[in-house]
């Protein structure tokens, strides 16, 4: 076991809509896997969990070392989008296994992305449900080992803000600009991953003075 660990959660909309950028979605997480496997030695456990959502949530990856996680080489859509039932259970998932782990230096970083707003969530439906993601996401973002990251196409940014998520952690793109957004998002996490190495904990700005050429992507 290595001194240091990273509990990564990456939440994918995998709805209906989301047919359009399934190349785009797929290639996003794969080079975000190499980026992880590049950072991945003997200091730091990285272990990922993957949860996929429509109107259900489905998580077959769970806190698996990185090196174990495989390439994608499919992406399926389909139904709705309970994304606030897929947030929760992502969190749950990682909070019961960082809790229970001993080491000192210990991170979670929770990767949300989506094309669609929410509307299909059962335990965490409506106002309600938003309200207890807010005061889940407080909670974490006080214990200064927690920091999740919102990348929502068409959606104001105001939506994740009012979901408890830092103003500098989230990106709101355009249809057009999902490929610049994905490759920000990749950046950010290259970003943190080295933080890491140097004993980052935390991070309130994921998205902050990263630059990346729009022409190129």
């Amino acid at each position: 076991m290595a001194e240091a660990v990273t509990y990564i959660g990456f939440v994918q909309d995998h709805s209906g809509s989301m047919i359009r950028n399934v190349k785009t979605a797929m290639d996003n997480f794969n080079e975000q896997r190499a980026k992880l496997l590049k950072e991945d030695d003997e200091t730091m456990d990285n272990l990922i969990t993957i949860v996929e959502f429509d109107d259900e949530i489905h998580c077959n990856v769970e806190n698996m070392p990185i090196k174990e996680v495989k390439k994608l080489d499919s992406w399926w859509t389909g139904g709705m989008t309970a994304l606030y039932d897929a947030i929760a259970f992502c969190i749950n998932n990682i909070r019961e296994k960082i809790d229970n782990d001993p080491r000192e230096n210990k991170a979670a970083l929770i990767i949300i992305q989506t094309d669609g707003a929410e509307n299909q969530s059962t335990d965490y439906a409506g106002e309600e449900g938003r309200k207890k993601i807010k005061s889940m996401l407080d909670e974490l973002d006080a214990t200064d080992h927690w920091s999740v990251v919102f990348l929502g196409e068409n959606i104001d940014k105001k939506v994740a803000m009012d979901l408890g998520v830092v103003a500098d952690n989230i990106m709101s793109h355009k249809s057009n600009e999902t490929i610049y957004a994905y490759a920000s998002t990749t950046s950010g996490l290259d970003t943190y991953m080295k933080a890491r190495k140097r004993g980052a904990t935390k991070t309130s700005c994921f998205y902050k003075d990263i630059v990346i050429d729009k022409d190129d992507n």
